[in-house]
């Protein structure tokens, strides 16, 4: 498991092992964000989804001042 997570670097891609688990691993998005209701985001980033529209609304910000700070 932790094989496949250094394999996938920077490509946001995470190809796990056919049966792998994956919760005890892998942290959830709002882990990660920092935003508790958030609760889906595409690999892109192109389209994410939250628990509510604040959480929503953060989410959104993030992924501008991401996008801003990489020069997109």
């Amino acid at each position: 498991m932790h094989e496949a997570i250094k394999a996938a670097g920077q490509g946001h891609i995470l190809e796990l092992p056919r049966g792998a688990p994956t919760a005890a691993v892998v942290p959830s998005l709002a882990a990660v964000c920092g935003i508790e209701a958030a609760s889906f985001c595409h690999n892109g980033r192109f389209i994410a989804a939250a628990r509510s529209r604040g959480a929503a609304l953060a989410m959104a910000k993030l992924a501008v001042k991401e996008a801003l700070s990489i020069g997109v």
